[in-house]
């Protein structure tokens, strides 16, 4: 059987104290995410606000060659769009070629 590296289960992630940190700009926890069936790497930072609270800083790293796409806070359902351009039968298909 051949090692296989971790991967989260689907919508999964995990977080793990950085034993190899060695710089502030380095983050405090490292891990990975699954989003939707990619894998992206996680890394946090343990902060201080204002007021002297503690709280976990966050940084996604997106798989090499993909590109997250934004999607307004105010959007009440999911965009036609997803990891991979638009979705089969969607009108805006047509409107964006050239011919």
């Amino acid at each position: 059987m051949q090692d296989q590296p971790y991967r989260p289960a689907v919508n999964k992630g995990n977080l793990h104290r950085n034993k190899f940190k060695e710089q502030d700009n380095q983050p405090d926890y490292r891990g990975s995410i699954n989003v939707c069936g990619e894998v992206a790497e996680l890394g946090g930072w343990i902060n201080t606000n204002r007021n002297g609270g503690k709280y976990l800083g966050l940084e996604i790293t997106p798989p090499e060659g993909y590109v997250f796409q934004l999607v307004p806070e105010n959007l009440e359902s999911p965009p036609s769009e997803g990891p991979g351009g638009p979705r089969p039968g969607d009108a805006s298909l047509e409107e964006d070629m050239p011919f």
